[in-house]
């Protein structure tokens, strides 16, 4: 699933599972326009 998060220039992606869902926050480079990874969490 992709959503958005607090702020306007980052999405939010999650893959839920039963007991624990893994997280990531990905955003554009306002240079070249490339999907950047800007952190992961599994939660």
């Amino acid at each position: 699933m992709v959503t958005e998060s607090k702020h306007p220039h980052i999405q939010q992606v999650v893959k839920p599972r039963t007991y624990t869902a893994d997280y990531g926050y990905i955003s554009q480079n306002p240079v070249n326009g490339q999907t950047v990874i800007k952190s992961m969490y599994r939660k």
